[in-house]
């Protein structure tokens, strides 16, 4: 009897570990973190950075190159499966839109620590050398919607990533 139980002991175990392992898998979940749709079927982030620009006030700004990408945040393309990287032109100004979508099965905070890094060294070299730019790297965004990791400096921050939420869920 003892043996018999300890069987059907087992393989319930079993089946709730498998039922569970089941669940987390399934892609078409609605599970939301911020309240945006953890999936996010074909998101393309040049489109929602182009209605960023459209929608928001922004100087003229210069996309990255993955080079720079990598020397500045430190970030290859094993922990981004899309991106925009964009500056202000004008180096005395801090403007930055950086979204990034994060592979799946790749650590998020690796991406959102890349982002706190580059902040605060960016308030470093502004803190006495441009105080008004300091002040708006101060206030800058880092914020995660499912796997998409943004990092924004701009005057509204709130409106950029009410656009890029819109965009991604």
């Amino acid at each position: 009897m003892k043996k018999a139980i300890a069987i059907i002991s087992v393989l319930l175990s079993v089946s709730l570990c498998v039922g569970g392992l089941v669940s987390c898998g399934d892609d078409s979940s609605d599970a939301t973190k911020d309240g945006v749709s953890s999936v996010a079927v074909n998101v393309d982030l040049s489109a929602v950075y182009g209605k960023i620009i459209d929608g928001a006030s922004f100087p003229d700004m210069y996309t990255m190159s993955d080079d720079y990408i990598e020397s500045y945040y430190g970030l290859t393309s094993e922990f981004m499966e899309d991106k925009v990287f964009a500056v202000a032109e004008d180096a005395l100004l801090a403007d930055t839109v950086a979204i990034v979508k994060v592979p799946a099965g790749v650590d998020i905070s690796i991406v959102e620590n890349a982002f706190k890094t580059v902040n605060d060294q960016k308030k470093l070299e502004l803190e006495s050398y441009n105080p008004e730019q300091y002040a708006r790297v101060d206030k800058a965004a880092i914020k995660t919607f499912g796997q998409y990791v943004c990092y924004i400096v701009s005057d509204d921050n709130d409106a950029v990533l009410k656009i890029i939420e819109s965009n991604i869920a």
